[in-house]
């Protein structure tokens, strides 16, 4: 379109400044971005700085998608069925991947500007925090050997603020069976629980609780899928387990009720969702 313009006359575009200009006045539907040479080797440093991890298997990856903040699926093969293309009730072939950092590139739209963006910068930098941390694994367990951006964590592979944040997290009381967790010596093992790691919770059965100096549980744990906005749970097919802190436990929770016809798929109780929920606040 640019090289038209150009032809025709209509346009001197001598660098990418210039067709970036042309972009934002001439073509409105389009969201043009612009990153200026001091942004490109702004960006390739802090790449350069990055202690990451290659993570086996990502280049087989079709499809990425993001249904809520923080939360990446991916498919190995592509779908086309209804569902998947428009989002709203994604199909089962969906993996659910390692938690993003909370904090997310900000996408500038040229119509909304005049000038080159002047946080093109952190754009570059925070777009590359996020796509290095979103090729984690589907589970808690693995994302801890494949997490990156060289950020100190804790031996559960948890930030130290968040833990301290979890350690006095307090959740409403329920008429059901379901604790928060005020003394972690009220894990037992083959407890149902939620833990929380890489600022996120997720859901669990301990295997077996380790010696008492040590204050850490080992926990297989579920996965999340995603339809229409409801969160359902299941075991994975290759089991996905974990040594954590007892501190990063947030609550004992009832045994989920299994759905759908396979019965492969469980919901959480309304109690243990809604305080679960509650506790998003705090990481």
């Amino acid at each position: 379109m640019a090289s038209e313009a150009v032809k025709q006359g209509k346009a001197f575009i001598q660098d990418g400044y210039e067709f970036y200009k042309w972009a934002h006045e001439n073509e409105k539907s389009v969201c043009a971005l612009f990153y200026s040479q001091v942004d490109y080797d702004s960006a390739s440093q802090s790449l350069a700085d990055m202690e990451t991890k290659v993570v086996p298997g990502t280049m087989k990856l079709h499809a990425v998608y993001s249904p809520s903040r923080g939360v990446i699926l991916t498919r190995s093969v592509s779908c086309y069925c209804s569902g998947c293309l428009d989002g709203t009730d994604l199909c089962n072939g969906w993996i659910e991947q390692k938690r993003m950092s909370s904090s997310a590139a900000v996408v500038v739209c040229a119509t909304s500007r005049s000038s080159p963006p002047s946080s093109a910068t952190g754009s570059s930098s925070s777009a590359a925090d996020s796509s290095s941390s979103a090729a984690g694994s589907s589970t808690p367990a693995a994302g801890s050997s494949t997490s990156a951006a060289g950020s100190s964590s804790s031996d559960a592979g948890q930030s130290p603020s968040a833990a301290d944040a979890m350690s006095s997290a307090t959740t409403p009381s329920s008429s059901s069976s379901s604790v928060a967790i005020n003394d972690q010596s009220n894990v037992k093992e083959d407890a149902l629980i939620a833990a929380v790691y890489d600022g996120d919770w997720y859901v669990g059965r301990v295997l077996e609780m380790e010696k008492a100096d040590t204050a850490e549980a080992f926990v297989t744990f579920m996965t999340k899928h995603y339809s229409k906005g409801q969160l359902t749970l299941r075991w994975p097919e290759r089991p996905d387990e974990l040594l954590i802190q007892l501190s990063n436990i947030i609550r004992i929770i009832d045994e989920p009720l299994p759905v759908g016809r396979s019965k492969r798929y469980y919901q959480l109780s309304d109690a243990d969702l809604n305080a679960l929920k509650e506790t998003d606040t705090l990481y």
